[in-house]
């Protein structure tokens, strides 16, 4: 992904986005190019590792069934100075996210695991997330709550 803003700010706040994002060299390098010199970028989004238990479960399932599960999510470490943005605070943390309801983690998978299902017909699919939330129950259902595994990076950086 790559923007163009204008003119340049003195800072950029993002939550819950660049994971979505497949080109980070590309959204690293807008983002410096819109900053003025000391701005920051300040943003929070899934790191490495996050929901890790959900996908790779998923890709067994997928494996099993003789399938290939692409994955679709970037989750990266802490790197920024390659793009000319210094860090000034950075943090990699778990964040257990609680679903909702009994069927959560099956709503979750089908909400956010949309591109590897791309071309199955529904019973399959369906067959696939019901073996996925068997195997994940034992893991990420407890006192009748689903929690995904989520990973988050927080970080400061300012454009040096």
């Amino acid at each position: 992904m790559k923007f163009t803003l204008n003119e340049q700010v003195d800072a950029i706040f993002s939550n819950a986005v660049f994971h979505w994002i497949d080109n980070q060299d590309g959204l690293l390098d807008s983002i410096y190019n819109g900053l003025k010199i000391n701005g920051s970028l300040v943003c929070e989004f899934g790191g490495y590792g996050c929901t890790e238990t959900i996908h790779s479960t998923l890709q067994k399932v997928f494996e099993a069934m003789a399938l290939e599960y692409k994955r679709t999510f970037y989750f990266p470490t802490i790197i920024l100075k390659k793009h000319g943005l210094q860090t000034v605070y950075a943090a990699l943390f778990d964040r257990k996210t609680a679903l909702i309801g009994e069927d959560g983690m099956k709503n979750w998978i089908e909400m956010f695991v949309i591109q590897p299902f791309k071309g199955l017909d529904d019973s399959l699919k369906n067959e696939i997330i019901d073996e996925t939330v068997k195997s994940l129950k034992p893991i990420l259902y407890q006192n009748g709550v689903w929690d995904a595994d989520y990973v988050r990076i927080r970080l400061k950086a300012r454009k040096i």
